[in-house]
């Protein structure tokens, strides 16, 4: 039989006996009623004794007080003080039923005492909540030592909270029992990794040290046991005053923190405890007022509880009153010394952050994720006259009326969430990784306009979760304002450069235009019957001529290499086609001579190439034009090698491009160059000396500008002397071979020259657009002397009508003329007549970008004047 069967056992005896005194009392009782009455008196007194004496058994004693013996029933007083505790405790019988619980566990449940006892978990938790629960019993009743679970509980809202419950085994005679107790973890697992933000962790250590030292030993004996179990097991001091202020229960925390013994803690006051009368004139004015009022108290207290311990503590006080209206006070105390240690040491590191924002030579604020200043340091107070105190603290975008007068998002916003209608408000916007940075014109700064550029980032706790952004902004108006000056220079510079192309290219077009007529004239003059005087005349003409034009040229070209405006092409051509028109273009003067050419491929030249055959031919003609003009006996030959440079990475499996070094040899014997001289061969404008100057002429361009042209080939030039005499100018170009079908081998020198004129079939029908009397009559004799007749047009509108009347295979056209020029003329053409006639441009223009204009007009080619024979000659017959 247990405690509680035997405390029913003895009610019902002393009900029965209750009942017999009545009996015995009525009139029409039993005879010798007196004795019989003795007899239950007797009994009844027995009973008395045999209660109090189980009572003292179990450890249950009335208490006193100084005027007299006030008996307290000790199971409603220890029930009413463990229902006073905020954590379930509840107790199971070995059938898994409750058959205890306090208020705590009835809130958890929803239920009336009632309502729970003798029911299992089952009837009130979901079945995967309820398993967990009866596995964790199990292992109490089998193995019978106590264990400690974090569980998951449905309570009476339907809120899934997280539960520390500690079991415990508790035997009474041979009967065994669960005694369980739980502390709700909910929101101490919800605020862990905001305690990592606040650099709080010894918060959690006491947390977990309070969960764990609640799970107490609840093996009891008796109810006084059991609750001293449970309140032993609680890490907290927990203390019960009576109304004079007198201990009259501590648990063991509350002796560790006194570092006294129960015994000599009980039946004292704050007085007779605490070292300084001002901490015991605190608890008592504290306790009295829980007594006089009946509200809790929570306050926290720094008190001396042991010698050499002083701690700061948060108390809570409860008011708790008897069925008699007897008032005790229950008191939990927790030790928060380290807590407001760490919250010190965050606050001294904030004030250290601030301290560092504040050095900062950049206008820096911070904000938190609600919008608000936590930050706003002394650069950012002299930006905008606005103090930190007027700031901090302040929210809805007030941080952007100094810089925008208006309440609005800026770049710390667009860190957040991304605003597109904002973001276009900035100059140079851009992301790099997480930190974004902007321009911003401010027109209404304190201190006038002012250009700021502004960099904002996300701030991270360690946790990783965003918990505000920084936001840094640097004036930069007087870089801006040089930047302004820069580029006004710029364009100044811009616009000179374009006012000197202009320049070139009237300077060109005026030279050219004349220059054509005396160039192709004194051609044709020179085929003529003429005496030898007059033959003589005409070839100094036609040589001056040529001089001029090759100076015009030099002076062009080396206006575009030096200001980076001239691009090489890179088409496919024949190599060995290129080397013979080199050749065809100074063999006019080497015959003079009674010079040899002749130019050598090595077979391993692949015999079609990648580049730019036109710049390609001009440094050859340059070098070529060199070894001829000082030259006067003997030869001037070209050999070609070539040097495997890399392999290209292969196109597929079956193809590989590789990267050439072809190298070029120019030879001669003539004068040579001295040594010492040769530094000054590749100088603008220079000559070996004066004296070469006036026997040989020339403006010291050729080299510099082939020294430039070979380098954009990806190769370099030099000179060596060519033993016994003469020299030989090396240079290199690196290409790709290119699949063309080339003409015939050789390995020969050979010599080209012009010769007469070839009859061909007069199948063109061609338009000559020329507004110029003089160069009109000088095309039609040179097209005459090609076998070629031609209709002459004087501006574009004539073009066009001239093409209503009939077609035309080839329109020369002019790109200088009056009424509408050339461009607009090929244009109409184009536009009217899609697959018309091919048009040919004929132009004194000659900078970098004419031929493109040309092109993009519609125009099919390209003739510079003055007008080459030759070239004029080449253009028709690709048409045919």
């Amino acid at each position: 039989m247990n405690c509680k069967d035997c405390f029913q056992k003895i009610s019902q005896l002393r009900d029965q006996l209750g009942n017999l005194k009545e009996r015995c009392l009525e009139e029409d009782g039993p005879k010798d009623s007196d004795k019989v009455l003795t007899a239950l008196n007797s009994a009844d007194s027995e009973l008395k004794t045999a209660e109090e004496l189980l009572g003292k058994m179990l450890g249950i004693e009335p208490l006193q007080d100084s005027d007299k013996c006030k008996k307290i029933d000790a199971k409603e007083f220890f029930s009413n003080i463990i229902d006073s505790i905020s954590d379930p405790i509840f107790v199971k019988d070995r059938q898994d039923r409750y058959i205890m619980v306090n208020l705590a566990e009835c809130r958890l449940l929803g239920r009336s005492r009632e309502e729970i006892i003798g029911k299992t978990c089952r009837d009130f938790f979901n079945e995967s909540q309820a398993k967990v629960f009866l596995e964790n019993d199990e292992v109490v009743f089998r193995t019978g030592k106590e264990n400690a679970n974090e569980e998951n509980a449905t309570d009476a809202q339907g809120i899934v909270r997280t539960v520390l419950t500690k079991k415990a085994l508790f035997r009474f005679f041979e009967e065994e029992f669960l005694v369980g107790i739980s502390r709700d973890i909910t929101e101490r697992k919800m605020r862990e990794n905001k305690l990592k933000l606040t650099g709080d962790e010894l918060e959690l250590r006491i947390l977990d040290r309070t969960a764990e030292l609640n799970k107490a030993n609840l093996a009891l004996k008796d109810t006084r046991d059991y609750l001293d179990k449970i309140i032993n097991s609680i890490g907290d001091p927990i203390f019960v005053k009576d109304s004079h202020h007198r201990l009259i229960l501590v648990n063991d925390a509350a002796c560790k923190l006194f570092g006294r013994p129960r015994i000599e803690i009980l039946g004292r006051t704050a007085y007779e405890l605490f070292p300084a009368s001002e901490m015991a004139d605190v608890s008592w004015e504290k306790d009295e007022a829980v007594f006089r009022t009946g509200d809790e108290n929570v306050n926290e207290e720094t008190n001396t509880y042991a010698p050499g311990v002083t701690l700061t503590v948060l108390v809570k006080k409860t008011l708790y009153r008897d069925k008699d209206g007897n008032k005790f006070l229950v008191g939990v105390t927790r030790d928060i010394t380290e807590r407001k240690r760490m919250e010190e040491a965050l606050r001294e590191s904030e004030r250290r952050l601030m301290d560092i924002i504040d050095f900062l030579p950049d206008a820096t604020f911070v904000i938190d994720k609600e919008g608000k200043v936590v930050a706003w340091n002394k650069a950012i107070e002299t930006m905008t006259g606005i103090k930190a105190e007027e700031m901090i603290g302040k929210g809805n975008y007030e941080y952007a009326l100094p810089f925008y007068g208006e309440r609005r998002p800026i770049l710390v916003d667009l860190v957040f969430k991304n605003n597109e209608q904002f973001q276009s408000k900035y100059e140079d916007f851009e992301q790099m990784d997480a930190v974004l940075r902007g321009e911003a014109y401010m027109p209404n700064m304190k201190d006038g306009i002012a250009y700021l550029l502004g960099s904002a980032a996300v701030l991270h706790d360690s946790s990783g979760n965003v918990f505000g952004a920084i936001e840094s902004i640097r004036d930069i108006t007087d870089r801006k304002i040089a930047e302004n000056d820069l580029m006004e220079a710029k364009e100044a510079a811009e616009a000179a450069v374009r006012s000197k192309s202009e320049f070139l290219a009237n300077m060109s077009h005026e030279i050219r235009t004349p220059l054509n007529a005396v160039v192709g004239l004194t051609g044709l003059l020179l085929d003529a019957d003429l005496t030898p005087t007059q033959k003589d005349y005409v070839q100094i003409v036609r040589s001056s001529g040529n001089e001029l034009l090759s100076v015009i040229n030099d002076i062009l070209d080396f206006s575009k290499i030096e200001g980076g405006k001239m691009e090489l092409e890179r088409l496919p051509f024949d190599l060995r086609r290129c080397l013979e028109i080199s050749l065809d273009l100074v063999d006019a003067n080497a015959s003079e001579k009674g010079l040899k050419l002749g130019y050598h491929i090595d077979p391993a030249v692949p015999a079609a190439i990648i580049g730019d055959v036109t710049r390609l031919r001009q440094v050859l003609v340059n070098l070529l034009s060199n070894a001829v003009k000082f030259t006067d006996s003997g030869s001037v030959s070209i050999d070609v090698a070539e040097r495997t440079a890399a392999s290209i990475e292969p196109k597929d499996a079956n193809f590989h491009e590789i990267q050439y070094e072809i190298q070029f040899a120019i030879s001669d014997t003539g004068i040579g160059i001295p040594e010492d001289k040769a530094d000054r061969l590749f100088q603008s404008f220079s000559q070996i000396d004066s004296s070469t100057t006036r026997k040989y002429g020339g403006t010291g361009l050729g080299l510099a500008i082939s020294k430039k042209l070979v380098e954009m080939m990806g190769g370099r030039i030099w000179m060596e002397r060519n033993k016994p005499n003469g020299s030989i100018f090396y240079f290199t170009i690196m290409t790709k071979a290119a699949s063309c079908d080339p003409i015939k081998p050789s390995n020969i020198p050979e010599k080209y020259e012009f010769g007469a004129a070839q009859t061909v079939p007069k199948s063109l029908r061609i338009l000559l657009a020329e507004d110029n009397a003089i160069n009109q009559k000088v095309a039609l004799l040179m097209l005459k002397r090609l076998g070629y007749s031609a209709d002459v047009a004087a501006n574009g509108l004539e073009v066009l009508q001239a093409l209503d009347r009939q077609p035309y295979d080839i329109v020369l056209m002019d790109v200088q003329m009056p009424e509408m020029d050339g461009f607009d003329a090929a244009r109409r053409i184009r536009e009217r007549w899609p697959n018309g006639p091919k048009i040919i441009a004929i132009t004194a223009y000659a900078l970098e970008g004419d031929r493109e204009r040309c092109l993009e007009a519609g125009m099919d080619d390209y003739i510079s004047k003055p007008i080459q024979l030759e070239e004029l000659k080449t253009a028709l017959e690709e048409t045919k």
